[in-house]
């Protein structure tokens, strides 16, 4: 199991996810896109079980909210400095 990671880097690590598959995908992306590759890949990936919750619920909030909001989200939870 890893350590809990700080709020900050996981906020920057949806980022790096939503850049890679905007990148990745070019015109094909969909806000979908980040969600689809993680789940893709979670199996392989070593991580504290609150740090992956959190991952997840901002991911499927990015598929199903669009980042205008799951962006703001982050930002109070970054405001707020915990999960």
């Amino acid at each position: 199991m890893g350590n809990k990671m700080p709020l900050r880097y996981v906020a920057e690590m949806v980022c790096d996810r939503i850049a890679a598959c905007e990148v990745y995908k070019g015109k094909a992306y969909t806000s979908a896109a980040p969600l689809e590759y993680y789940e893709y890949t979670k199996n392989y990936i070593t991580i504290h079980p609150r740090t992956r919750a959190l991952l997840e619920k901002l991911l499927h909030m990015l598929k199903d909210q669009g980042e205008e909001a799951t962006f703001a989200y982050l930002r109070r939870l970054l405001k707020k400095g915990t999960y």
